[in-house]
């Protein structure tokens, strides 16, 4: 393959460009003779959409002919190229060209694809630059004049496109314009404006610079098939049979080339990893298919000893194949070069092997006159065989001989007919809308297939079935399937039909214009025809999964007033939580522009006990962008991919994910969906079009800040004054509420106020963090202009300052999860769920009287009985800011039933007598504990729920002292404030459990036995 086509061009064969010599440049703007018209090279790259900090990828060639020396390779950072080195290789008389669409020196380096262009060799440089209007194209976004003879001619996508996508589209607009079929690789180089052609002396130049750029699917729909186009060509002068004046070109690689080229470098991608075999064989991997075994591809001497030929199992079946075939298929033909494509070809090899082309006369087609093309068309198109109509069916006419003589009989092949309403392109390959009806059908029904369902009979039958939701008899082949396929679009453009866009998710198209199954707006809510739109609403956008579509209800003037009125009876207190993911949904139609202007969305999560309406809250609520039947939209048990996928044919359209599992990556996800970074697996790209909404118990990214930050909570508490019985009127609310769409999609994306309302509510968020304040904006506007429009008399800026900003701040600064655990804290221990087993009073020698808490086992008892909205890694590390110690070891009893066994046994035993001996207490074990200084313990205890005042001391955290120990009404001894004995016995008259009333409790302020010999006082206290 030639690294570069253009006559004018100096051209290098590639393998000289030596990447070991590549230079390593950094910026500088100094110039060498002032050699270089900067402003040209930055207009040239900024036209072609280049940005600031973009790496730009030069090669320098001296002319064909001139110079000795290898090329060169720089890598520039745009706009501060390497100016000096340009000049200085320029002035060593080499040629400067730039990789179009960037990304590295080599076609695997090259990832994304944004331009696509053409030139010529054999017209003059006035045709070339109108060219583009007698092909009926749009103006190009940049053309170069290049000082030689060419014109370079650029049109820059609005969106990167896949390298497998470019391939196709550049090689059909080469062969649309017969072009040079050679500019096809995606790391092709061209000239660079600004720089010099060093084989005439005259400067490359911009001529034109309109700067538009155009979607993929607007230059799919201009661009012909180039199959379709090379017919025509070799109808009307075939290339394939060399014309009597020309020289023999195999001839000339026969003899003059091969002999002088070795097997490698014949057979030169990079990926073969060759190794020797006998016989002076190559034996490697095959570049055509996943091939690692370095076995599939053979390339052996021919029979004559001339060259090298190649096989493979696989792709050829083993049948010898020339070098020419392989440099075709590696380019991206099908293996046998025609015309143009293979004198570029035989204009490669002969590069590489240093010897030079014989000239070839030009052909002039772009000479033909109109009529000419005319004919030859017509002569392309009649050798379509395609099965005729008759009668509502397909199939072909027979003749037959009878008495009366020779009759015609037509035989059938199937029971339908069809034509094409549309003709749809997409990025996956388009397809068409067909007016389709079967024979005993009264009425045709309206299909949309896509192109890749031609592509055998059973896909065609399979679709069809499912489009019109019956059976279909069709016994045509695949030959007679695509023949008819072409003459039937043939036919619809013969008519003026023009090509339509295929609407690529549901929803916002890429372009503005919103799609649904029978209803189109543009951006600011205004209806739109299809013919108007140019987009078709597709009902089979994935091929693994459905993917439902919202419905716009008709207009309906009360539709919205009704809606708010039912959430606020069935929702009651939960009403302005509902209101602000009403706000959200509405900011979701508007996140297009929102993710232009600030980058990212966020994530809004309802998380809540069970039961209390999270779901129902979010279901309402997406009635608004058309979801008549809200639980399509939501996903629940799926995995990650699934997700992706629904977002992926999103737009702009919101996705309930209800209740994940602990065990999914909320995390990840979320961080992904808040910038709507892509996803790609197995080569399918998920990049979210659309927002989420994530339906909880527990708050997500409560033990991971970033994930955080990137989410709005709402904690739905249950509802004081729900009316439940309102829930059927509150469903039928939702079905008319959507007709409200365009006014919605009228209130735009109003940034200054949006701006300065995030201006004003940082003033109630000191501890949140930094996005806070925005995500509250968005969703609090939005929720304002839906109680506006349906006239409610409610103020969602006052409730957030009141309600969600204090919870957020707090949220943040981990002070909510502290003083709540507190709080549960004490309703455990009243109910014997924490004792001395998981909580102890200690001495600790480092810290002093502390607070000792084995969070495993009160952590399991607090989600049991409350289900907390945080959960213990947050609440660990909330302690730890306050002054809390991780992992100190500490002794508690070793378990639960244990240590309330030896209670009552003490409680009970008094009551034997004199005799009695008291029991031993549980063993003791060391775990790991989290240390609470007394003081910081008494500072975080929420009021009137401290515990440990008095005036007994605590005592050493040693392994022979037993823990402050509290005692509860349901284990007490009463005793006297005298003296005990050395091992804890009083001797006094007791009071059972059952004497102790509900106006009595007893707190032990010492330990309760080998305490050391000292007075323990036991206190009664009157409540």
């Amino acid at each position: 393959m030639a690294l570069e086509s253009e006559s004018d061009r100096e051209n290098p064969p590639r393998d000289r460009v030596s990447s070991n010599e590549c230079i390593s440049t950094h910026s500088n703007t100094e110039t060498l003779d002032s050699q270089v018209d900067q402003t040209q090279a930055i207009a040239q790259l900024t036209a072609l959409g280049y940005r600031q900090g973009d790496h730009i990828y030069l090669r320098f060639f001296h002319p064909k002919g001139k110079g000795t020396g290898t090329g060169r390779k720089l890598r520039g950072t745009f706009p501060d190229l390497p100016w000096a080195q340009i000049a200085k290789l320029q002035a060593q008389g080499m040629g400067c060209y730039f990789v179009v669409n960037g990304g590295g020196h080599r076609d695997i380096d090259v990832t994304q694809c944004l331009i696509i262009f053409y030139e010529h060799d054999d017209l003059d440089k006035e045709p070339q630059r109108s060219l583009w209007q007698a092909l009926g194209l749009p103006e190009p976004t940049i053309q170069i004049d290049t000082g030689g003879k060419s014109i370079h001619s650029f049109w820059v996508l609005q969106e990167y496109i896949k390298p497998e996508q470019w391939k196709v589209l550049q090689t059909d607009l080469l062969a649309f314009a017969d072009g040079d079929r050679s500019l096809k690789n995606p790391s092709r180089v061209m000239r660079l404006a600004g720089c010099y052609h060093k084989g005439t002396g005259q400067q490359s130049t911009i001529i034109t610079n309109s700067g538009k750029r155009y979607s993929y699917e607007e230059m799919r729909s201009l661009i012909p098939n180039h199959k379709v186009d090379r017919e025509s060509i070799q109808t009307a002068q075939p290339e394939s049979k060399p014309q009597p004046e020309q020289p023999d070109l195999n001839d000339f690689l026969q003899h003059e080339v091969y002999p002088k080229l070795t097997a490698e470098q014949l057979y030169n991608w990079v990926g073969h990893d060759f190794q020797p075999r006998p016989g002076d064989k190559l034996q490697g991997n095959c570049p055509f298919h996943e091939s690692t075994t370095h076995t599939a591809f053979w390339v052996e001497p021919t029979a004559d000893n001339v060259t090298f030929s190649w096989a493979c199992p696989t792709c050829t079946d083993n049948q010898k194949k020339n070098p020419i075939s392989y440099r075709h298929q590696l380019s991206g033909g099908n293996g046998s070069p025609l015309g143009k494509d293979f004198i570029a070809l035989v204009q490669a090899l002969a590069d590489q092997a240093g010897v030079a082309v014989p000239k070839l006369s030009q052909r002039k087609r772009h000479s033909k006159t109109a009529k000419d093309a005319s004919e030859a068309k017509t002569k392309a198109e009649s050798t379509w065989r395609a099965p005729e109509s008759y009668q509502g069916e397909l199939g072909e006419w027979k003749q037959s001989n009878s008495e009366q003589g020779i009759a015609k009989r037509f035989e059938s092949k199937a029971n339908f007919d069809f034509s094409v309403e549309r003709e749809l392109s997409s990025a996956s390959g388009g397809g068409v809308v067909l007016k389709f009806k079967r024979s005993l059908d009264p009425v045709p029904k309206q299909v949309i297939l896509e192109s890749t369902d031609f592509t055998t009979v059973d896909r065609f039958v399979d679709a069809v079935k499912v489009a019109i939701g019956t059976g279909i008899t069709c016994n045509l082949s695949k030959s007679e399937l695509n023949n008819l396929y072409h003459v039937r679009l043939t036919e619809y453009h013969k008519h003026g039909g023009k090509t339509f866009k295929l609407a690529q998710r549901q929803g916002r198209q890429a372009d503005g214009i919103w799609v649904f199954p029978d209803q189109q707006f543009k951006g600011d809510g205004t209806p739109i025809t299809e013919e108007e739109s140019g987009w078709v609403f597709c009902r089979s956008l994935s091929a693994d999964d459905y993917i439902p579509a919202p419905q716009i209800a008709a207009p309906s003037p009360d539709g919205l007033k009704a809606y708010c009125l039912k959430k606020q009876q069935f929702f009651g207190s939960n009403f302005m939580p509902s209101l602000l993911v009403d706000g959200f949904v509405i900011a979701t139609l508007h996140d297009q522009d929102i993710m232009a202007l600030e980058g990212a969305f966020p994530i809004l999560n309802l998380c809540g006990e069970p039961g209390v309406g999270k779901t129902l809250l979010a279901k309402a609520s997406l009635a608004l962008a058309g979801w008549q039947n809200p639980d399509q939209a939501v996903l629940a048990k799926v995995s990650e991919s699934a997700i992706y996928e629904r977002l992926k044919f999103m737009g702009s359209l919101p996705t309930v994910w209800d209740d994940p599992n602990r065990d999914e990556p909320v995390d990840s996800i979320s961080h992904r969906i808040y910038n709507r970074f892509p996803r790609i697996v197995r080569g399918n790209q998920q990049e979210p079009h659309g927002s989420l909404i994530v339906t909880s118990n527990l708050g997500i990214g409560e033990i991971n800040p970033a994930t955080k930050s990137r989410i709005i909570p709402l904690h739905v508490q249950q509802s004081t004054d729900s009316d439940r019985f309102t829930l059927p009127d509150l469903i039928e609310a939702q079905k008319t509420v959507s007709s409200c769409l365009p006014s919605l999609l009228r209130l735009g994306y109003p940034r200054a106020q949006v701006k300065a309302l995030e201006k004003e509510l940082l003033r109630y968020l000191p501890t949140a963090h930094d996005r806070t304040a925005f995500h509250l904006a968005l969703v609090t506007h939005y929720a304002g202009e839906l109680a506006r429009l349906a006239a409610l008399d409610v103020d969602p800026k006052s409730w957030v300052i009141q309600h969600l900003c204090p919870y957020l701040n707090d949220s943040h600064s981990g002070l909510d999860s502290v003083s709540d655990f507190l709080s549960k804290l004490r309703v455990l221990e009243a109910d014997n769920l924490v004792g001395e087993w998981n909580k102890v009073r200690v001495n600790a020698k480092e810290y002093g009287d502390c607070i000792a808490l084995y969070l495993p086992s009160i952590w399991q008892a607090t989600e049991q009985k409350f289900k907390p909205a945080y959960n213990q890694a947050t609440l660990e590390r909330s302690l730890i800011a306050k002054g809390a110690i991780k992992n100190r070891a500490q002794k508690f009893w070793e378990n639960k039933d244990e240590t309330l066994a030896y209670k009552r046994s003490r409680i009970q035993g008094h009551n034997e007598g004199e005799h009695w001996q008291p029991p031993s207490p549980p063993k003791r074990v060391n775990r790991k504990a989290l240390l609470i200084p007394f003081a910081i313990w008494m500072g975080l205890c929420p009021s009137g729920t401290q515990e440990g005042e008095g005036d007994s001391d605590p005592v050493e955290s040693e392994p022979d002292c037993e823990p402050v120990t509290a005692v509860t009404a349901s284990n007490l001894t009463l005793v006297t404030d005298q003296s005990l004995d050395r091992e804890g016995n009083s001797g006094h008259p007791t009071i059972t459990s059952n004497q102790v009333t509900n106006k009595m409790m007893m707190m032990m302020m010492g330990s309760s036995q080998k305490t050391p010999a000292k007075v323990r006082l036991w206190r009664l206290l009157m409540i």
